[in-house]
């Protein structure tokens, strides 16, 4: 029974992650965040869990990537959809707005793609799925604690389009991405991440989701060209 608490945990993200949905689109922006913060710390636990308990499995593998794809795809393009809709057009008319739900189509490609693949999973090829909701997850924070100037330019239709390109994208480019899997260097850059973001929310607290995945993805280029980790 003990061996199931990481299924267990991989179901909380995924039912939390259903129920943000529906909030997201009935406006309840404070309450779809706190379950989008729960989504990002069940996964970020049932892995550490299971490597604990010695409790990993296929079906934790396949629960993992079925979670995922619901908590960290279709949610993300429900968030920019509806930002989109609520914040970037002006209008209520669908139009455009519809490519948002080109994120979760491309984070299906990810994950399908990450459960093939043969090589060692200290580190992650392209972004992956948990830190490209992140940026969604940003935008949703920067609706529940607006600032002047700073949301008005994060939630402009073109930075928000342009987040789409970075996510359909990100999830494929050829970059090697720290994982706490990886080296002593790796989990270096990635604490290095969580103190930004700490430092951040006390600085200016609307960018402190945001600054995480941008910096995660920074390094991640920089590494291409000066070896990090």
């Amino acid at each position: 029974m003990i061996k199931q608490i990481p299924n267990g945990l991989t179901l909380l993200n995924l039912f939390c992650g259903s129920v943000a949905i529906p909030l997201v689109l009935m406006s309840f922006t404070k309450a779809a965040l706190i379950l989008c913060g729960i989504c990002l710390l069940a996964d970020l636990l049932d892995g550490m869990v299971a490597r604990w308990l010695k409790a990993d499995s296929p079906l934790g593998v396949q629960l993992d990537s079925l979670a995922d794809m619901i908590s960290f795809g279709l949610l993300p393009g429900i968030i920019i959809f509806y930002v989109l809709q609520r914040y970037g057009t002006g209008d209520i008319s669908v139009g455009f707005t519809i490519l948002a739900f080109l994120i979760p189509v491309s984070a299906a490609l990810r994950l399908a793609k990450f459960n093939i693949d043969t090589r060692e999973r200290t580190y992650f090829y392209g972004l992956p799925t948990p830190a490209g909701a992140l940026f969604a997850f940003g935008v949703l924070w920067l609706v529940v604690f607006p600032s002047t100037g700073i949301t008005a330019a994060f939630l402009n239709p073109l930075f928000l389009y342009g987040l789409i390109v970075i996510l359909v994208v990100g999830y494929h480019i050829p970059l090697k991405l720290p994982g706490m899997k990886g080296s002593r260097a790796a989990r270096i850059w990635l604490l290095v991440i969580a103190v930004v973001g700490i430092t951040t929310f006390f600085i200016r607290r609307e960018l402190a989701v945001l600054v995480m995945p941008l910096s995660y993805l920074l390094i991640g280029i920089i590494h291409r060209f000066i070896p990090l980790y």
